[in-house]
């Protein structure tokens, strides 16, 4: 019910604006310094067809009433870590 709530209210005139903002209050510590590119491209994103009910079903199964649902933070310990690789023009 929320999620199609967000939805309706994405795609009010100036909707657009709301969602942008509580994703980048939701994705970086601080909002204002976001560039300009991320909005763009957020609202492309938010006027893709189907895009605001992919991202909708996508969060509920990440996330229910109480946070995420899946919290690995007790498992890093065991994970082994990937080999880092980087690329870099060859030496003239």
């Amino acid at each position: 019910m929320i999620g199609e709530l967000a939805i309706m209210i994405s795609r009010m005139p100036g909707g657009d604006v709301g969602r942008t903002s509580m994703s980048t209050a939701m994705l970086f510590a601080q909002p204002l310094r976001v560039p300009k590119e991320f909005f763009d491209e957020q609202h492309a994103l938010g006027r893709r067809p189907g895009q605001l009910e992919a991202s909708t079903a996508m969060a509920r199964v990440l996330f229910d009433a109480h946070g995420q649902r899946d919290v690995l933070l007790d498992q890093l310990p065991t994970l082994t870590p990937g080999t880092a690789t980087g690329l870099a023009a060859a030496p003239t």
